[in-house]
């Protein structure tokens, strides 16, 4: 599979995808869009007929950050509705590059969602909700050094955060999804069918069964951390637990024998088949399907975010089914990923919260029609590098890249522009990591990134990133 431009294209046509060329003397990127430029007026939804949906990712939030051990102690002594009072000790500045969410970019964060879309039928959280390090600062912090100190610090941060949440969004559905970090054995070692998921699943269930729309949340996340749910628009959210699927993942903490990832793919599989075919279903996890390009680039060969056999598995459901869209998070950037086959599956993947690798923090607004299609999303972004940051506007998908439309159609069509096109090119680049213009794509990394937004296998990718063999001329 020669993913080279030509070949992509001829590839994308072959499995019935239309490539629609810009408009003789128009500007790829110009906009399709009625509803303005102003982050207010969009707001307002000038076309009437959608609704402002919220994407997040990553939060990562660290109760731990600028904190000592007696205010620590107190917290694990207290219910988490009482800790904002005391987590107002920590920094009043939001956290730097670098760094995991302290309680000021939570609550700058809710502040800034909540101004720009007060009322939004549904929140989607895909994944990550503890920092990075959670482990290891509570015992490098709390006196209590325990086992059960420690799972029980972890279930008040999870419930403070759906407090949060619920205050901040009171009438929205939530859809959320567990990220790597999202346990009490280690990273990559979430544990199935365990008192971590029960917990989570307690806190969480009056927010993501708003109006009676996901009734078998808390008897089916305990098991292994998914869910089906009803969306506001009346189509479907399966949310899945990928972590399972990760070549990380072990089940350190879980009963010997266990197959976590066969169990998933199994629940996965049953639960699609039972979806209606009309295009109005959605798959939330954690990680994208693919190539780690990051990891890829540091060591030199392919790294699958995936497991390759499970990968193989979920992109035959994925293909198997008129999927609307699917949502994930982990790579903490502004990206997408597609896979192409007879009925190609377009991945929406969310930027992070959490500063932590030297993005800016930011979250997406997705404008969704009552058919649960995704007309367009305006990503908006905390600019740390600013001595006082404030939250701002970053970039409409639609009046970036002149697509009116987030499907495979537009992802493809997107692909080739990227390719072709180095003003939009640079556009991409720059909202990657979020306008922070650290790390993140360069113009010498573009085309392994590039690559990897659709050659989803170690082979492919190889191949898509092995340069062109010159042609002798005679």
């Amino acid at each position: 599979m020669r993913l080279r431009a030509r070949s992509f294209l001829v590839l994308v046509a072959a499995v019935g995808i239309t490539i629609t060329a810009p408009a003789a003397g128009t500007a790829a990127y110009a906009s399709n869009s009625s509803c303005g430029t102003e982050a207010g007026t969009w707001a307002r939804h000038c076309d009437g007929g959608t609704t402002a949906w919220l994407a997040l990712s990553d939060v990562h939030f660290d109760p731990f950050a600028g904190l000592d051990t007696a205010t620590v102690d107190k917290l694990a002594t207290v219910p988490p509705q009482q800790w904002g009072s005391i987590l107002t000790q920590g920094p009043a500045q939001p956290s730097a590059y670098g760094k995991d969410t302290n309680y000021a970019l939570l609550s700058s964060s809710l502040a800034s969602m909540g101004s720009t879309v007060a009322k939004p039928p549904a929140v989607l959280i895909s994944g990550d909700f503890l920092s990075h390090a959670f482990k290891d600062d509570y015992h490098a912090l709390a006196t209590d050094k325990s086992q059960q100190g420690y799972e029980a610090f972890a279930d008040k941060t999870i419930a403070f955060l759906a407090d949060e949440f619920d205050a901040t969004f009171p009438k929205s559905q939530f859809i959320v999804a567990l990220g790597n970090n999202d346990t009490t054995c280690g990273d990559y070692e979430l544990t199935p069918h365990s008192q971590f998921l029960k917990n989570f699943a307690e806190a969480w269930e009056p927010l993501v069964n708003r109006g009676g729309r996901a009734p078998g949340f808390a008897k089916d996340f305990p098991q292994l951390g998914s869910y089906e749910a009803r969306t506001p628009t009346g189509g479907h959210a399966v949310v899945v637990n990928d972590i399972y699927w990760s070549p990380n993942y072990r089940n350190s903490c879980g009963v010997p024998g266990e197959d976590p990832a066969a169990e998933e793919l199994q629940w996965l599989t049953t639960t699609a088949r039972q979806l209606p075919e009309d295009g109005r279903s959605w798959l939330v996890g954690h990680i994208p399907f693919g190539i780690d390009v990051f990891s890829t680039l540091s060591g030199g060969s392919p790294v699958g975010l995936l497991d390759a056999g499970n990968q193989a598995q979920l992109l035959s459901v994925l293909r198997g089914k008129a999927w609307g869209l699917t949502v994930f998070g982990h790579l903490h950037m502004s990206t997408y990923r597609l896979a192409i086959g007879q009925r190609p599956a377009p991945a929406m993947v969310v930027p992070s919260i959490s500063p932590y690798f030297s993005n800016n923090p930011a979250y997406y607004v997705l404008r969704v029609t009552p058919r649960q299609t995704v007309v367009d999303y305006t990503a908006h972004a905390l600019n740390l590098h600013a001595s006082s940051p404030v939250w701002s506007l970053e970039y409409s998908f639609d009046q970036t890249y002149g697509l009116s439309e987030f499907d495979a159609t537009s992802l493809a069509q997107l692909q080739i522009e990227l390719n072709q096109n180095t003003e939009l090119r640079n556009d991409y680049i720059r909202f990657y990591n979020s306008g922070s213009g650290i790390g993140g794509i360069t113009a010498a990394t573009f085309r392994a990134y590039w690559c990897g937004a659709v050659a989803l296998t170690a082979a492919e990718y190889s191949d898509c990133t092995r340069p062109a063999t010159a042609v002798a001329t005679p």
